[in-house]
């Protein structure tokens, strides 16, 4: 399984945490990458924002956590660090 496709699973606390905060900011969008360290469990360690166009700290603190609860497969050899970016705008209908 390619590393996208893990993160595609998690891909609803993401929209649950951009959602909950367009309630309180209608106008929020932009690019947060995150950077975060997958232990040899398969669970996340450490989690920081590497860049971010995005100003909520609403919204930083939702993501965060939803990366902390998220299982990966086993690193092979040594814990690895991830960098990913979140890409969020309005969408119109």
């Amino acid at each position: 399984m390619y590393f996208s496709d893990c993160v595609m699973q998690f891909e609803t606390s993401i929209t649950y945490c951009y959602e909950t905060a367009l309630i309180s900011n209608p106008s929020i969008k932009g690019k947060i990458t995150f950077e975060w360290k997958i232990r040899m469990s398969g669970a996340v360690g450490e989690v920081r924002i590497k860049s971010s166009t995005v100003k909520s700290d609403e919204i930083y603190g939702c993501i965060k956590s939803a990366i902390k609860s998220w299982r990966f497969p086993q690193p092979v050899g040594n814990e690895v660090v991830v960098s990913y970016p979140f890409i969020f705008d309005i969408v119109g209908f």
